[in-house]
């Protein structure tokens, strides 16, 4: 028989537009299939991420962002290298539960810190912390500094210790939170042997607690509340000779204290349950009522 040639033409052609249609359709799902594969990666990546950020052990010499977490966490920053790890672009956020930072401070930073209760910071510089970008703090300590941290800008309230130290330190409340007739600070003190404590100028009250079985020799400046506590169980030696002080009530105190006051105005003294050093100068007459304990 004869052969149509044509149409064994249009057959071939046929032939060829269908393989390379199916090679087309098996190379794209070939691609989706690593696309598919590349996204995810990147997905499984971010949420690793993700959850390294939300519960660290330490910061970085890079810009830190810390997501909160519902759990109590520690946090460390030390130097990295020669670099500071806490950074004034570092965001830091740690969440629900009693959470902690402690950092080692070369260089001044204004950390932007939220949700982090305990923050304990060692200077090996005299510079300065600025908290007014922080948030939800409850206490800060000031822990074997070598030279005097200055901490400012601290919100009313902030319970406040200086632990291991013979240099001194600066605590500068927030201004505008402390205008008032009745403004309070409260410093835990342990193994503090020398130096001077600098404090806000309008505190009414001081509250001075003493601890750490060393005896602690507590030197201020600036301040000059109108009543001064002292709780503890540790031998207290605060000889400033304050002129505003009109109230000294020690009767929380179970240790040997020794102190110094020069008042201005009628005043009171109430010592503890252990021995009492007390020393009166200056010439104004006042009215004194001194009870030993």
């Amino acid at each position: 028989p004869a052969c149509n040639n044509d149409d064994d033409g249009d057959a071939a052609d046929v032939a060829a537009q269908l393989a390379a249609a199916q090679a087309a359709q098996a190379a794209a799902e070939t691609a989706q299939a690593a696309a598919e594969a590349a996204l995810a990666e990147i997905n499984t990546a971010s949420e690793t991420t993700t959850t390294a950020a939300s519960n660290p052990s330490a910061l970085t010499a890079n810009v830190d962002t810390v997501t909160p977490a519902a759990t109590s966490d520690v946090l460390s920053s030390g130097i990295v290298g020669t670099i500071q790890a806490l950074q004034s672009l570092d965001t830091i956020d740690m969440g629900d539960g009693a959470d902690q930072i402690t950092a080692i401070i070369t260089t001044a930073v204004t950390p932007q810190l939220a949700n982090v209760e305990t923050i304990n910071y060692s200077s090996t510089g005299a510079v300065n912390v600025d908290m007014s970008a922080s948030t939800g703090y409850t206490s800060i300590n000031n822990t074997g500094s070598s030279a005097i941290l200055q901490v400012s800008n601290i919100d009313a309230g902030t319970a406040l210790s200086l632990t291991n130290n013979t240099a001194g330190a600066r605590f500068d409340m927030k201004a505008a939170s402390f205008t008032g007739a009745a403004d309070s600070v409260t410093i835990s003190l342990s193994n503090v042997t020398a130096g001077t404590t600098t404090m806000s100028a309008g505190t009414e009250t001081l509250t001075i607690n003493s601890t750490g079985g060393t005896t602690n020799t507590f030197n201020t400046a600036t301040i000059a509340p109108t009543t001064v506590n002292i709780t503890g169980d540790t031998a207290l030696t605060y000889a400033e000779g304050l002129t505003a002080t009109t109230t000294v009530d020690a009767s929380a105190f179970t240790a040997t204290l020794t102190s110094t006051w020069d008042p201005a105005a009628a005043y009171s003294y109430t010592g503890g349950s252990g021995t009492d050093t007390l020393t009166l100068t200056g010439t104004t007459a006042v009215v004194e009522t001194v009870d030993l304990g």
